[in-house]
């Protein structure tokens, strides 16, 4: 398979999961592209320019769908976007082996919570409102409401911890290029109690601005090659738009399973990367 086919592939797919899954897409394209040969840090320059595109294809599909909460993503945008400078600094200085144990270690952090919690039949938070009035009212919390489809969903913003959950967010997209959603997603939903298709739609538009500072840092410091994001980006998009679409008729429980299972993968072939097992 010739490397522009490889890119394609590699683009297409992540693209897809994305839309799906609302995680960027970088956890995914990091372990292919590495197994592609590329080394930690292109590969992580890489991931954030793709998922600057891929992330705006598919949020512009949510916004339809209506799994985005502006104010939610506006929350997590201030505290990861200065963030994301400060991850992508220490990507450049830190060896390729020690961010590769980095990426491994933080997937499997991420599985571990996800699979430590109690969890509902249908993969709702483990607390949720079936009204607002049900919703106990402070200061710092916000009362939020969407329509997906013909479902009413009712849940709360607590505005302390989207904006540390938003610095997380930057330092793992600058540090790891991974843009961060995909361990955003399972931390609304079991920290924040997000529902689980808000969640995937607004982390999309979340993890842009640190995708976009992240990148553009390591532009700066010759970390990619643009003429390889080409293929990427493209295919990348168009997969985006496909996952999108399919997140409004995939049963949550299935979505949750799905990225619990790549999760797991990810960061095996990763932990195996660093240890020099693989």
């Amino acid at each position: 398979m010739s490397f522009t086919l490889e890119m394609i592939v590699i683009g297409g797919l992540t693209g897809i999961l994305s839309g799906l899954l609302g995680v960027g897409g970088g956890f995914i394209m990091i372990p292919l592209l590495n197994a592609a040969g590329l080394l930690m840090r292109e590969a992580v320059g890489l991931s954030l320019l793709y998922v600057v595109f891929t992330a705006t294809s598919a949020t512009l599909r949510h916004f339809k769908i209506g799994t985005v909460d502006p104010m939610l993503a506006l929350i997590l945008l201030g505290g990861a976007t200065p963030m994301a400078v400060v991850g992508s600094h220490y990507a450049t200085v830190l060896p390729n082996n020690v961010l590769e144990i980095a990426f491994a270690l933080l997937a499997i952090g991420a599985t571990a919570t996800y699979l430590g919690r109690g969890r509902g039949k249908d993969g709702a938070p483990a607390k949720s409102f079936s009204r607002p009035d049900a919703i106990p009212r402070y200061r710092h919390i916000l009362l939020r409401r969407r329509r997906v489809k013909n479902e009413e969903l009712f849940f709360t913003v607590n505005i302390f911890s989207g904006l540390l959950l938003g610095g997380c967010l930057g330092v793992v997209a600058g540090l790891l290029g991974i843009g961060g959603g995909w361990l955003l997603v399972p931390m609304l939903v079991l920290v924040m109690r997000i529902p689980i298709r808000i969640a995937v739609g607004t982390s999309l538009l979340a993890i842009l601005g640190p995708a976009v500072a992240g990148a553009a840092t390591h532009w700066k410091f010759g970390n990619f090659d643009l003429k390889i994001s080409i293929p990427l980006i493209l295919a990348g998009i168009i997969g985006a738009q496909i996952g999108a679409i399919l997140v409004a008729r995939i049963p949550s429980i299935w979505l949750e399973r799905l990225l619990v299972f790549l999760l797991i993968v990810a960061s095996i072939y990763m932990l195996g990367q660093g240890l020099k097992f693989l």
